[in-house]
């Protein structure tokens, strides 16, 4: 299904509010960590509740090649919901939403979609019916499953 383990901080912290020190032990260290325990590369960075400013994408640049964030209504964190609008440092994300709001964000996103719609879903501690509810959803409306390090290699 083309998943992919991205980090996402050691201690889950907003990391615009941290100190430099403890943002790079958030980041660097806990890549490490992730790839020793994966035997994989871990070359995607996914924002403790979807924030990020300039110091931190810098920070993130250094030690992996996207970052994501997260569709957030109170907060203006997407330049746009269709992931392919958006920078590789500040890819935005669906993530837990329930059916009525993720409904209605995919209808607002098809009144202006022209060419190709890309959404990014992240699953973060949902239930496994639910994750199975949305792929089987996407799916049927003929989705095509991709991974993220392909899109920012496009």
């Amino acid at each position: 299904m083309k998943h992919e383990i991205a980090s996402h901080g050691a201690n889950h912290l907003d990391l615009t509010k941290i100190s430099n020190e403890k943002l790079l032990f958030e980041i660097e260290e806990f890549k490490k960590t992730l790839e020793e325990v994966t035997g994989s590369d871990i070359i995607g960075f996914a924002y403790p509740y979807g924030l990020y400013n300039t110091r931190v994408i810098s920070a993130v640049s250094k030690f992996y090649e996207y970052g994501r964030t997260i569709y957030l209504r109170s907060i203006k964190t997407c330049n746009s919901v269709n992931a392919a609008e958006n920078d590789r440092y500040s890819i935005c994300g669906l993530c837990n939403p329930s059916p009525r709001p993720t409904f209605e964000i995919i209808r607002r996103m098809l009144n202006y979609w022209s060419n190709e719609l890309i959404i990014v879903w992240i699953f973060h501690f949902e239930p496994l019916w639910k994750v199975l509810t949305v792929i089987k959803t996407f799916k049927s409306l003929g989705a095509e499953f991709v991974y993220v390090k392909d899109l920012i290699n496009e």
